[in-house]
């Protein structure tokens, strides 16, 4: 029989040949099937996973933007042996087409409700003692109209007294990384920039770009640090400050950089400044 999908219907016998392309990440292979996103464990694995444990009471919980597992995937073993779990089914299959900088063109409103529902699913999983893991990791969170946290494959179970403070601790810098700062990837990416700064863009040269870069992490980092010196709740809830506050994410970024031009520090240096007057008119 090969692999299948337990589902309320009985058995669904997965063809692996059918599947098509994949994404191939540490845990397994990810592939699209029937809008669903299949996710099959790879036979050796050097990272800790999610074990059928955590992902059967997973799949008796519901989310929205946190995806996770609502079918089972087995391997069919021969004589009395228990057939091997060997995977799961998330719905739907998250396309990440939209390039994610664009985000940052979102309303605040739908940012802010995107951000709720977020929140909400945390609590759930919270509530029943599921620790997540790994959504700080920039490819584990998609844009696509609306953000979704993909990749539950490292989640477990815990009785940890702190569980709900590590979980919305772990999103929030997630959220911050990826909405505020230009670490949606470790690479470095100039559109990034260029969505902040509309303005007089083509008259850098490609050094000037990266400088540029480096420079914009670093405010957003400061801020970052200052943000979370405060504790976890007051943290979520200047997240959603911010949005309310400014008309997008790239007008927060923009007042932020203005804020340092015109303060008296050593964050940037005025060589540095004048960059940024370059095009910031």
């Amino acid at each position: 029989m090969g692999i299948y999908l337990n589902t309320e219907n009985g058995i669904e016998v997965i063809d692996k040949n059918s599947l098509g392309t994949y994404k191939r990440g540490l845990e397994g292979k990810v592939y699209n099937y029937n809008g669903n996103a299949l996710k099959i464990y790879h036979p050796i694995s050097g990272k800790i996973r999610m074990g059928e444990k955590t992902a059967n009471l997973l799949t008796s919980l519901e989310t929205k933007r946190l995806l996770i597992p609502n079918k089972l995937l087995y391997k069919k073993r021969k004589l009395f042996f228990k057939d091997k779990f060997v995977g799961y089914m998330t719905t739907p299959y998250i396309d990440n087409s939209i390039p994610f900088f664009q985000i940052t063109h979102m309303s605040s409103d739908k940012l802010s409700s995107e951000i709720m529902l977020i929140y909400d699913d945390l609590k759930i999983l919270s509530k029943n003692k599921i620790l997540i893991k790994d959504y700080d990791h920039p490819d584990n969170i998609i844009y696509n109209g609306d953000i979704y946290f993909v990749d539950c494959g490292s989640f477990s179970i815990s009785n940890s007294k702190n569980i709900e403070y590590h979980n919305f601790t772990q999103i929030n810098n997630a959220l911050y990384f990826q909405l505020i700062t230009l670490q949606q990837s470790y690479k470095y990416n100039k559109n990034n920039i260029k969505e902040i700064f509309e303005n007089n863009f083509e008259e850098l040269t490609e050094e000037e770009i990266y400088i540029l870069y480096k420079i914009l992490i670093r405010i957003y980092y400061k801020n970052f640090k200052e943000i979370l010196s405060s504790n976890n709740e007051q943290f979520k809830y200047r997240l959603l400050e911010i949005i309310a506050k400014f008309e997008s994410i790239n007008n927060y970024k923009l007042e932020l950089i203005k804020s340092t031009l015109n303060k008296n520090n050593n964050l940037i240096n005025d060589y540095e400044k004048s960059l940024i007057k370059k095009i910031y008119k």
